[in-house]
């Protein structure tokens, strides 16, 4: 009776190696930022809806995702095919996708929360059924992964509140649109891949970017002391590398053309002015608040404009449109 020994040498049974893994990981890297260029993606984690985009190979030209993440624009819900094809693939294509990614928008999957309400606290919120999955391969992706989060068009307000004849209520600027950050921090702050002294790992969120919008209307304040900053809804995010602030006052738009604000230019100019210290101040102290570390923390600030944009001689705008810039990151 014969026994077959079975063939040992599976080497040509095995598919082959890609080529690109030969190459060095710099090179590779290389290879995946081309690959990824312009890829956006959607998917849903828990009760969290998320956009995820790789930026354009252009800085100057921003994509569609990033501009205006709540339009109502077809989203691709599948991972490439390219990426799944093989493990190292997926390993290092979802690395370079976190490390460069940013997600441009983060919303609850019940539908967009009610504009002017405080969130619950997390133990008051009733647990959401977690929706289907419209692709099995988003599963591998997870958004405390993702290391740069962006926060396009939060609104800036203001109230004021009367008081007896004899006393005085400061006017207010606040963050009108606060629920959109307070879904994504509470749900980071409940995640078992931040750390319980809330230090950033390799592996969660280290740079913010946010863009307020500041508001067409001043209350008819023209004192800083008269006016107050609320800014206490940007005090749940945890320490970071590094936080990219710009306040941007634009023209609301007419069929017919661009128009300035309903009050006079004189008098809203007045009040801005006389509210754009505190702001910037507060802003600064939230920004090195996220950002000092032990090496301390680098920041640099600077008006940025356009054709639409002009400077006095003292290097403050003189028009009534205007764009701030801060940056601030850590040292080691």
């Amino acid at each position: 009776m014969e026994v077959t020994t079975p063939n040992r040498n599976l080497s040509s049974t095995l598919p082959p190696t890609p080529a690109i893994f030969s190459l060095p990981r710099e090179l590779r890297n290389l290879v995946y930022d081309v690959l990824f260029r312009d890829f956006t993606i959607q998917f849903t984690q828990q009760s969290l809806q998320v956009v995820l985009c790789y930026p354009p190979s252009n800085p100057s030209t921003t994509t569609t995702a990033l501009q205006v993440p709540c339009t109502n624009i077809t989203i691709p819900r599948t991972l490439p095919s390219w990426l799944l094809t093989n493990q190292q693939f997926l390993a290092e294509g979802l690395q370079q996708l976190y490390s460069n990614g940013v997600c441009s928008h983060c919303a609850h999957t019940s539908g967009i929360v009610k504009k002017n309400v405080v969130p619950k606290r997390p133990h008051q919120l009733a647990p959401p059924v977690p929706p289907a999955q419209s692709n099995p391969s988003l599963r591998l992706l997870n958004l405390c992964h993702i290391r740069t989060f962006s926060f396009e068009c939060i609104h800036v307000s203001s109230y004021t509140r009367l008081g007896p004849p004899d006393t005085y209520q400061p006017a207010t600027l606040y963050i009108l649109e606060a629920h959109r950050l307070a879904l994504l921090t509470t749900w980071l702050q409940r995640s078992p891949h931040q750390t319980p002294t809330n230090e950033v790992n390799s592996n969660s969120m280290q740079k913010l970017k946010l863009t307020l919008i500041l508001p067409d209307k001043y209350p008819f304040v023209y004192e800083e002391k008269d006016w107050n900053v609320d800014l206490s809804s940007l005090e749940s995010f945890v320490p970071l590398h590094q936080v990219e602030i710009t306040l941007i006052q634009r023209c609301r738009f007419s069929t017919s053309k661009w128009i300035k604000p309903d009050q006079g230019t004189e008098e809203f100019l007045l009040a801005r002015e006389a509210a754009m210290p505190l702001l910037k101040r507060e802003l600064r102290g939230f920004a090195e608040a996220l950002v000092s570390g032990k090496g301390g923390m680098r920041s640099r600030e600077w008006y940025e404009g356009s054709d639409w944009f002009t400077l006095g001689k003292d290097g403050r705008p003189d028009s009534w449109l205007m764009k701030w810039c801060l940056h601030a990151r850590r040292v080691n």
